[in-house]
């Protein structure tokens, strides 16, 4: 067997990343985006995307994302393979580290060839050395839904105090049942926990007063 070439792409080269068969059942494939699209958008890095070949054809790939000012990746969300074996190394060759996010489609687990495609990525990632944290839902709210109506029972003010918005991190991280947040807490303490979620508030681009 022809010995597998691991490496980032080089600049231009988005067409040679596509070049992989994605049936587009999961992922960010399965919403409609694009990852040419997605790396115009300034979403991901070429030296931060990896692919894997074997006679000059991509096998395997993964792309990791961060923010525009971020010096090291947040997260793999685009990782996808014809060849499982190939997938699990180049996960293990890459020096990039981050929690992998698949994205899936609402009941992914009851069509066969969706729940197949997810389940193979899962076990590449477990293979590779990561372990299963949490599977969240995502609710969306559109106008049609409408809003109900305001009882008056709470008051919403902005809030320019951040040590008044890290106190508020530390009651609610109290017994919290969130994945991440008790991670946090049982590895470093609530205090930490709570100092995180503040500093992903001041990472996000929107503004403070918001």
């Amino acid at each position: 067997m022809t010995d597998l070439v691991i490496r980032p792409l080089a600049t231009g080269e988005e067409a040679l990343f596509e070049s992989l068969p994605d049936p587009g059942l999961v992922g960010f494939a399965a919403f409609g985006d694009t990852y040419s699209g997605m790396a115009a958008a300034g979403e991901y890095r070429p030296e931060w995307t990896w692919v894997a070949l074997r006679d000059s054809v991509v096998v395997a790939r993964a792309a990791w994302w961060a923010g525009p000012k971020d010096d090291k990746p947040v997260a793999l969300d685009w990782f996808d393979f014809t060849d499982a074996s190939a997938a699990v190394q180049l996960l293990r060759d890459s020096p990039l580290q981050a929690e992998y996010s698949l994205k899936l489609p609402p009941g992914w687990r009851d069509v066969p060839a969706v729940r197949e495609q997810a389940q193979a990525r899962i076990d590449a990632v477990i293979a590779a050395g990561m372990s299963p944290l949490v599977e969240r839902f995502r609710y969306r709210w559109t106008p049609d839904c409408g809003v109900p109506a305001r009882p008056g029972r709470l008051e919403f003010r902005p809030e320019p105090d951040d040590a008044a918005i890290l106190d508020v991190f530390r009651r609610i991280h109290q017994g919290s049942l969130d994945a991440h947040v008790r991670r946090t807490v049982a590895a470093s303490g609530l205090e930490v926990a709570a100092q995180e979620e503040l500093d992903y508030l001041r990472w996000l681009p929107s503004p403070r007063e918001w």
